[in-house]
């Protein structure tokens, strides 16, 4: 079963002087919090689905607040400015991802995403960007890499940007209840490890992964796996000088044989021929290619 973990990012080094800087991140399947009269000290943007009851209640500011779940479908965004103080008084278990910021930066954050002409606030929604959650879990496993604590600060931002921008525009897609756990088995699928080891260690039966995959994906996890081993390659291939055993290796490749049989199905060459030509990686010119 996947366990909730919280990333401290305060602490890495960052190469750019982006305005938002990230404290910590929690990846909090089924998560179960209780606040004892918490003073929260810092800024948290909460992004929460898949509640496990239909009942929940706590005092925000010594406001009494009760949610009275009719239909799990959908996502909630949270924010909680530092200052506010929590009482837990029924709580539920649920999925979360949050982002943890410094007063400043979160008063600044807060005001970006409000713009000139309304407020953000709490809020329901059905639409959460796949690609982008992805992303975020992809850095977390690769936090002692440098640069991923700037991509990790710029992907939340991201991340919020689209859901209100779905959220304001009225954009609706499908939802998923168990849409941490696809992510996570996403970004390992990605990786080539194989489906049956992933759903044991996620606690997720096949027929549900695959009924569950279906919508949230437009690929199968077949295609899926493929699509992400080629654009690593490519990337590797384009901005390294590992060997290519190395990169069949990191990508999950199971020989080399099979990588080079792969690569040039997909890509229309060679990983030679890729490394040498001066075919561009921002605009190629093969679609199938799916940089």
């Amino acid at each position: 079963m996947q366990k909730p973990k919280v990333y401290t990012l305060s602490g890495l080094k960052r190469f750019f002087q982006y305005p938002y800087p990230i404290r910590s991140i929690g990846w909090m399947p089924h998560h179960l919090h209780m606040h004892n009269n918490a003073c929260l000290s810092f800024g948290y943007i909460c992004i929460s689905g898949n509640w496990e009851n239909r009942l929940s209640s706590r005092y925000v500011n010594g406001k009494l607040f009760r949610s009275v779940l009719l239909s799990s479908d959908f996502f909630s965004f949270g924010i909680l400015s530092p200052g506010t103080r929590l009482h837990t008084v029924l709580g539920t278990y649920h999925d979360e991802l949050f982002f943890e910021y410094d007063p400043e930066v979160f008063e600044r954050l807060i005001k970006m995403l409000s713009g000139s002409d309304r407020k953000i606030d709490n809020f329901r929604f059905r639409t959460l960007p796949l690609d982008t959650v992805i992303g975020i879990r992809k850095v977390l496993q690769d936090l002692d890499k440098p640069g991923m604590a700037d991509k990790a600060d710029q992907l939340a931002v991201t991340l919020f940007t689209e859901i209100i921008t779905n959220h304001l525009s009225g954009t609706s897609a499908s939802y998923n209840r168990n849409s941490l756990k696809l992510y996570a088995i996403a970004t390992e699928i990605g990786k080539g490890k194989d489906i049956p080891s992933l759903l044991k260690e996620f606690g997720m039966s096949e027929r549900s992964f695959y009924r569950e995959w279906s919508n949230c994906f437009s690929l199968s996890p077949a295609k899926y796996r493929a699509r992400e081993q080629i654009r690593q390659a490519c990337y590797l291939l384009k901005n390294t000088g590992m060997t290519h055993e190395e990169i069949r290796l990191q990508c999950g490749f199971a020989t080399l044989n099979y990588f080079y049989q792969k690569f040039k199905q997909t890509v229309g060459m060679s990983p030679r021929d890729f490394r040498q030509t001066n075919t561009s990686v921002l605009l190629p010119e093969d679609d199938n290619i799916e940089l």
